[in-house]
């Protein structure tokens, strides 16, 4: 059916890719005489892709007809779409009964994967060529110590503090938590409950959170750097009830991600190098763990048979660069505002400070499909930023520009290798970097100029501070 209103037809194919895109979370429900039997979208849509490839492989193709004698249930929705979805599915495709709804409706093909993982190669080549031809020394291992003094410590201790007491503060006035757990995030969502700061304290606050955070990462370089072992008893206490917390409330994962990368490798630069094999096994552990909390914290229900093609966030990212070039292709998305294309650099300015409405990426893109606003955080990521503006030549060109600029910043690691304010700057860029491809190329350098910056010169003013008395006492003779 097309109407004067749409520019696509609208089929159940088409209301059942945008229910498990948006609404993938929310319940169909079938009364059973005795209770009620729920299956998310999300399930729907797998249901039915898996339907679809068995009536196909069945013999039964586009314009066939197919008979349902069922009640009114959910199995019967599962039926009445799996149908007209054998139109999108390409034979040899296989996906999982938890796979990201979009790929089956779509009809992505292999050659959509492979144009996909092509911008990636060649992002991540760009990037390693000038990396490579740029970064000059590697950074020293332990036969080279870092300067950490105690006043260096107690200013460390200072900032997370700090962020802390603005934490409880805002909290408290205005009666919201800062940092959810994932059960109370979705309740928070679907009730409408999320509390919005106003523009000026979400902003500041959001950034002090995060120098917070940086102030954690030198907390643990710091803890390495004076190899003490009281103070790295106290670290791995403290890890250890940060992960219990984390788990516990099934919340945010990436914090505590961080930690740990921070502390591999401050063991690797501080105590003893880490081995290819032993940095590839760890790293495969790391993703693994990450990844499987992610599916328990979500509820996924995935077997051993599909733990390979549930939907996680690399997933989420393929999707988004396929269906942009989908979306295009069909007329969907056109006059793409320039505050888009340019995004990284427009993101570094204050909104109180423009002419003009920003423009948050992810969430224009859920508008453009149709989708309402959400407050979850999308993720996008730079494939689908490339192929909304200049396409191949562009995502190469920012991986070759990212090499660069992280190859100088490296360079200059290495000159100050014995300076604790370098190391924090080095595990930082190292914990964040990983935002260059999930967001988008430049999208740390806004957290550079609004979080780095000040952490920096909050952590020489409060070292300056705690200086020893003898160093006060001859600076005033």
């Amino acid at each position: 059916m097309l109407s004067t209103m749409q520019d696509e037809p609208l089929s159940l194919a088409t209301l059942l890719r945008y229910a498990s895109t948006f609404m993938g979370d929310s319940t169909v429900s079938t009364w059973t005489g005795s209770g009620v039997r729920t299956m998310t979208y999300r399930e729907l849509g797998a249901d039915s892709a898996r339907l679809a490839h068995a009536l196909r492989g069945l013999g039964i193709g586009v314009g066939d007809r197919v008979g349902t004698f069922m009640w009114n249930n959910n199995e019967h929705m599962v039926a009445y779409i799996a149908v007209p979805a054998i139109f999108y599915i390409k034979a040899g495709l296989k996906f999982g009964p938890r796979s990201d709804g979009r790929l089956v409706m779509m009809g992505t093909t292999l050659a959509d994967v492979a144009d996909f993982l092509w911008f990636v190669t060649a992002y991540i080549a760009a990037l390693s060529v000038a990396y490579s031809l740029l970064r000059g020394p590697g950074m020293p291992g332990p036969r080279l110590e870092i300067g950490a003094s105690s006043n260096a410590g107690w200013a460390l201790v200072a900032i997370v503090a700090l962020a802390v007491i603005y934490q409880i503060g805002i909290e408290h006035i205005f009666h919201t938590h800062l940092n959810p757990g994932y059960k109370e995030l979705r309740e928070n969502i679907l009730e409408n409950k999320v509390v919005v700061l106003p523009l000026f304290v979400g902003q500041i606050t959001h950034n002090v959170l995060a120098i917070g955070q940086i102030a954690l990462l030198g907390t643990i370089a710091f803890v390495f750097a004076r190899k003490n072992r009281l103070l790295g008893l106290v670290l791995t206490a403290y890890l250890l009830v940060d992960a219990y917390s984390t788990i516990s409330t099934m919340g945010p994962r990436t914090y505590f991600v961080m930690l740990i990368i921070a502390v591999i490798l401050s063991c690797h630069r501080l105590l003893k190098p880490i081995g290819p094999v032993l940095a590839l096994a760890m790293a495969i552990v790391l993703l693994a763990g990450l990844l499987g909390y992610g599916y328990i914290r979500r509820g996924t229900g995935a077997g051993i048979s599909d733990i390979w093609t549930v939907t996680n966030e690399f997933q989420v990212l393929m999707t988004n660069g396929i269906n942009m070039s989908w979306e295009i292709a069909r007329g969907a998305i056109h006059d793409v505002p320039w505050q888009i294309t340019y995004n990284d650099f427009v993101m570094m300015i204050p909104q109180q400070l423009l002419p003009f409405q920003k423009l948050d990426v992810a969430e224009w893109y859920i508008q453009q499909l149709g989708g309402e606003k959400t407050r979850s955080g999308l993720m996008f990521g730079v494939v689908a930023q490339s192929k909304l503006g200049f396409g191949l030549p562009e995502i190469i060109a920012r991986g070759a520009v990212l090499g660069a600029v992280v190859a100088f910043i490296h360079r200059q690691c290495v000159k100050h290798a014995d300076s604790l304010t370098s190391f924090i700057i080095y595990l930082w860029l190292c914990t964040s970097i990983y935002y260059t491809y999930r967001a988008s190329t430049f999208y740390i350098a806004t957290w550079a100029v609004y979080r780095l910056i000040p952490f920096v010169l909050l952590f020489w003013l409060f070292s300056w501070v705690f200086r020893p008395r003898r160093d006060v006492a001859t600076a005033s003779v």
